[in-house]
């Protein structure tokens, strides 16, 4: 049987991947945009610094609601 110290890090970790996956879509879709702007280099790095910043707002608001997620479990 698991203590719940073994409970609470495997939680952990499927955070901390949860997290990683979603740094990696962020990612991926910022390269999509940058690949596929058809707009002037100006404009492009424009929209793309506001949608970056955008995508960082909304990942850290996920990040924390799961780290509370997971403190309230404990």
């Amino acid at each position: 049987m698991k203590t719940g110290e073994e409970k609470n890090k495997k939680k952990s970790g499927n955070a901390s991947k949860i997290v990683g996956s979603l740094v990696a879509g962020a990612a991926v879709g910022l390269a999509a945009g940058i690949l596929l702007a058809p707009d002037k280099g100006k404009n492009t790095r424009a929209k793309l610094m506001k949608d970056a910043e955008d995508r960082t707002d909304k990942l850290k608001d996920k990040a924390n609601d799961g780290m509370e997620l997971i403190a309230d479990k404990k």
